[in-house]
């Protein structure tokens, strides 16, 4: 496979998720079954980067945000289910989002969320490749969780709009 098309399949998987890396995978001539196995190992390496991601954030704003967040770190078996499924249907950056916000333990997590990536990009490729027949339109799974996670974020900046505030300032003060 060429260097281009690896990257290539990359950024489309990023950037539009598995319907986009399958769409980009057939058009430069891979089988269902490499693209699959691709799309998998790629979805895993993307929950990989957005942990790193997030928890370089997090290691700067640790000390800001200890006393503002609740801590999950005793979560049971059903919340890391519940985690799995959180990946499954809205995408592994909402599931590390959730992680970080929630102050969950690291490695169930990432476990859990890989899990959940993996077992959609298997799903979401089938779909794309017409294998499975049933799946919905996929720019409706797109649409509705940006909707949903837009109404909640707005929602929740409104109510806790000073300490917004703060952290901005606190980010600004420590930049200068």
């Amino acid at each position: 496979m060429d260097l281009f098309v690896v990257i290539g399949l990359f950024l489309s998987t990023f950037c539009f998720g598995s319907v986009g890396g399958t769409s980009y995978a057939v058009g430069n001539g891979l089988s269902e079954p490499a693209t699959i196995f691709a799309l998998c190992l790629i979805n895993a390496a993307i929950v990989l980067i957005w942990f790193g991601i997030f928890g370089a954030v997090n290691r700067r704003l640790s000390e800001y945000l200890k006393s503002k967040r609740k801590d999950f770190r005793n979560t049971n078996l059903t919340g890391i289910l519940a985690l799995a499924g959180f990946s499954f249907v809205f995408g592994s950056l909402w599931a590390v989002i959730a992680v970080y916000a929630l102050n969950m333990k690291r490695i169930p997590a990432l476990i859990s969320v890989t899990v959940g990536a993996v077992s959609g990009s298997i799903i979401w490729s089938l779909g794309s490749l017409g294998i499975i027949w049933f799946l919905p339109n996929p720019w409706i799974l797109y649409v509705v969780p940006i909707c949903v996670m837009s109404a909640i974020i707005v929602k929740k900046v409104a109510e806790n709009q000073s300490l917004v505030k703060d952290m901005i300032n606190n980010v600004v003060r420590r930049r200068t």
